[in-house]
């Protein structure tokens, strides 16, 4: 046969097969169709009105166009499982839907396809279209990309419920301080409550893990923030490597008044520094470092009963009127101050919490202002070679009963002699 008839002939088919929609299915979204061009129903289009659109059964907006893929496809929540089928041979443009384990067609099974960032998933009794991780189901059924904190936004569902996020009055995505006061966290992507504080728990719609909002290095138990193991709450609530706990290149503390020395952190300035537990950190004893007016994570606060002071180029914390600094740097409260216990009053002398009044332990003493001791009265015990262990103008001798010498006696020095009141005055 001539070639060139063949080429003919081919040329012919074609023009012939494409007027006519080839198998009868292979008009596509928007093009022209009748009962000669026929839709390509594996795309699940249908003739309608003489256009080729998706098919919704009556009363149902389940399938969209999708661009990308060319095909109509299922929208979230859409039952991925069904398949299309022709109603008659001789006339394609009728559909129905039949369920997956339904034969298969001989032009190809039709099983329907889920839209852009969703994919078919079985709940163990129903299949159906589903969002992938990070995206939600949008009102027109699409699957959009879930918004981050300050993103813009329209409704709550477009931002990350599990970063504990609403849509603002400002039109873009903050943390929910409905329930809870919250802050946004950049390394955690999420908006945290404070450490120690009630937390809130929810399980992840994706793959149910469960999510808090709860800060970094800690986890929400009996809805309350607790630290992780080798951590504790620090003074600004969040969890961090605290005083007494192991520490190390990788692990530094995480207090800016801390040190790690011989790998456990301790107070930066350890001889002029203790701990406070109710405060969580590290704070300066009297004569030492502190911040005047200044309110931040570096902050050098006195210890209880002192205040920071200007000195002349420098800052330090000075005890409080009605204290007296004690030899390890602490503020105990001066004799005749009111009190509750004994730790409250200055052991230097030493005082006592006496009738809710700091005083001599023994009412045999007489307390010295000048030199601040409590000092035995004429004829009392006294303890030998202290100084001022006796009253002005007396001395503490040896007591000849004591065989052992280490108890004495206060007597008057020479030049003065005992009185009513058990002190020394001089001799006239």
């Amino acid at each position: 046969m001539n070639p060139k008839l063949i080429l003919l002939l081919l040329a012919s088919l074609v023009i012939i097969n494409s007027s006519e929609g080839g198998t009868g299915h292979r008009q596509q979204y928007a093009d022209v169709c009748n009962k000669s061009r026929k839709c390509d129903f594996t795309k699940y289009f249908r003739c309608r009105q003489m256009k080729c659109v998706c098919y919704n059964p009556p009363g149902k907006e389940e399938l969209y166009y999708d661009e990308t893929a060319r095909r109509c496809v299922g929208k979230h929540g859409t039952d991925c499982a069904q398949k299309f089928y022709p109603f008659d041979d001789e006339d394609p443009n009728m559909f129905h839907m039949r369920g997956a384990t339904t034969n298969h067609w001989r032009y190809g099974n039709g099983t329907l396809r889920c839209g852009a960032n969703a994919f078919c998933d079985f709940d163990g009794k129903d299949h159906f279209c589903k969002c992938r991780k990070d995206y939600y189901g949008a009102m027109d059924g699409t699957c959009m990309k879930l918004k981050g904190y300050g993103d813009s936004c329209k409704l709550d569902m477009e931002c990350d419920p599990d970063s504990y996020l609403l849509c603002g009055d400002d039109g873009t995505c903050k943390c929910d301080n409905v329930t809870a006061t919250r802050v946004y966290d950049s390394n955690l992507n999420k908006c945290t409550v404070q450490a120690g504080v009630k937390c809130e728990t929810k399980r992840n719609k994706d793959d149910g893990h469960i999510v808090d909002d709860c800060p970094q290095d800690s986890f929400c138990e009996e809805n309350v923030c607790r630290c992780g193991f080798g951590t504790q709450i620090h003074s600004d609530r969040t969890c961090q490597r605290g005083y007494g706990m192991e520490c190390g290149p990788d692990h530094p503390c995480g207090d800016s008044k801390l040190s790690c020395k011989s790998k456990v952190c301790q107070c930066k300035y350890p001889f002029h520094m203790e701990y406070d537990e109710s405060l969580g950190q590290c704070v300066s004893l009297a004569s030492g470092i502190c911040s005047l007016n200044e309110t931040s994570e570096y902050t050098i606060y006195c210890t209880n009963n002192a205040e920071c002071v200007q000195r002349n180029t420098f800052t330090e914390c000075a005890c409080k009127p009605g204290y007296l600094q004690t030899e390890i740097g602490t503020c105990a409260k001066v004799f005749g101050s009111a009190c509750e216990s004994d730790q409250e009053c200055d052991q230097y002398p030493p005082l006592s919490c006496i009738n809710n009044r700091c005083d001599c332990q023994d009412l045999l003493q007489s307390f010295d202002e000048k030199n601040r001791k409590c000092r035995g009265l004429l004829g009392t015990r006294c303890q030998l070679n202290e100084d001022y262990s006796c009253i002005e103008n007396s001395k503490c001798v040896h007591y000849e009963l004591d065989e052992q010498g280490k108890i004495g006696r206060c007597i008057c020095k020479q030049g003065f002699k005992g009185s009513g009141n058990r002190t020394c005055e001089p001799v006239i």
